[in-house]
């Protein structure tokens, strides 16, 4: 393979894939039919797409909750959950354990 086609596989195929924004929104769970969506604040906002990850992996994990949505530079998150399984309450606990400081959006 010359330098050429190595560069050109590089740009074309191997970075996009490796930025993770495109991977993550494709991967991103839907909301259960009947699941509530909770709003909360965040009192840093993520700026990356790691730290989106982290406050993604820091609640989804929780039983009844079926999606989160967080985007880079937006300190709101909402959290589709079953009320029924994990409260508001909870889920703002499991955040700020994580040590993401959180509250309810008004």
């Amino acid at each position: 393979m010359s330098c050429r086609a190595a560069l050109l596989f590089l740009v074309v195929v191997w970075l996009p894939a490796c930025s993770g924004s495109e991977a993550a929104a494709a991967a991103a769970r839907q909301p259960a039919p009947g699941h509530v969506a909770a709003t909360l604040k965040l009192d840093d906002e993520p700026y990356c797409d790691s730290c989106v990850h982290r406050v993604t992996e820091a609640i989804n994990w929780l039983p009844g909750v079926s999606a989160v949505d967080v985007k880079v530079g937006d300190p709101n998150i909402k959290v589709w959950h079953d009320p029924s399984s994990v409260t508001d309450a909870k889920i703002l606990e499991v955040l700020n354990k994580a040590g993401e400081k959180a509250s309810l959006a008004p």
